[in-house]
């Protein structure tokens, strides 16, 4: 009787086969990480791009409104105030923070270049209208004037309304004075109807109280008067008519060599420093993505140059144009 001999030999995976399988798996696995990572990424931009298109439509659509409705008299009053703030003490409200928006790099009012044609032309994105961009006030009839009076019989219906950027801390942080917890606002004031008669219609005048529809409330906004946070810049770009040229002309902050000059670069005031026949309002909306970066990063205190690279990466500036009613 012969016994079956037992093959040593058994079968399996040599070490060269275990390797390349194994090499093959990581591979697939950084792939599917890489299209997840990938989906993430392109999920994040897309919120961040709908985030910021949304707020920029109710901005946008308040600014236009507003301005339409301008109220412009060439009687010695003042009827649109416009200030370049580089600086951060005007409000009292503003919340410092160690790495902040910086003054030094953040105010460039004139990026243009020469082109092929050697014509002047100037990239949105280059503009820089200081560390709390531009204080813009003007009479105007607002659409929602009706909002903080019941006095339906006061006359003309005539507001002062005032547009300022300041870094204040957030709703949800119930606006505590916490630099961890501030965001770049934009703040939308309108003083009501009487209030303004009050005040002889003087958009430099600032006496009253601060709540919501008070004259004082054109230079410190309450906080119910946020209208939108993330925006990191605000200003604006007026032209006036010019006779010698026969056209359209800047006036306003770069000053055509054709137009009287301003007794003050930093201020123009209707009409005692011209008349405007169109304006271009532009704004730099931070996405959220980048506000959350920013704000982390300013209270540990970076550069300016950090703070602006920064910025720009993760925000986008959006700008729109309108002719003004004529001065009467």
């Amino acid at each position: 009787m012969q016994l079956a001999r037992r093959s040593s030999h058994t079968n399996g995976f040599t070490l060269v086969e275990v390797s390349l399988a194994t090499a093959l798996s990581v591979l697939l696995l950084l792939s599917l990480t890489m299209a997840v990572m990938n989906v993430a990424e392109q999920s994040r931009r897309l919120s961040d791009h709908l985030d910021r298109g949304g707020r920029v439509r109710l901005m946008t659509s308040l600014l236009v409104s507003d301005l339409q409705s301008a109220i412009l008299r060439q009687d010695g009053n003042t009827w649109i105030a416009i200030d370049i703030l580089n600086k951060t003490d005007n409000s009292g409200a503003w919340v410092d923070a160690a790495g902040q928006k910086p003054a030094e790099d953040s105010l460039q009012l004139d990026p243009r270049q020469k082109s092929d044609n050697d014509f002047d032309w100037a990239n949105p994105e280059d503009y820089r209208f200081g560390v709390g961009g531009m204080w813009l006030r003007f009479i105007t009839t607002a659409a929602d004037r009706d909002v903080f009076t019941d006095n339906k019989a006061v006359p003309g219906d005539v507001n002062a309304v005032s547009y300022q950027l300041i870094r204040r801390a957030m709703p949800a942080a119930g606006y505590v004075s916490d630099g961890a917890n501030a965001s770049y606002q934009l703040f939308r004031s309108i003083v009501r109807s009487d209030h303004t008669f009050d005040t002889g219609y003087l958009v430099d005048t600032y006496a009253g109280g601060t709540q919501q529809g008070d004259p004082g409330e054109m230079k410190s906004p309450s906080t119910d008067s946020m209208l939108c946070d993330n925006i990191i810049d605000f200003g604006v770009i007026i032209h006036e008519w010019s006779e010698a040229e026969n056209m359209s002309v800047q006036g306003f902050p770069m000053r055509h060599e054709s137009l009287p000059p301003l007794k003050n670069k930093n201020q123009y005031r209707v009409p005692q420093d011209g008349v405007p026949t169109s304006i271009e309002v532009m704004m730099r909306v931070l996405s959220a993505s980048g506000a959350r970066e920013l704000r982390g990063l300013e209270q540990q205190g970076i550069s300016p140059e950090r703070w602006w690279d920064i910025a720009r990466r993760h925000s986008r500036v959006y700008s729109c144009s309108m002719g003004l009613p004529r001065a009467l």
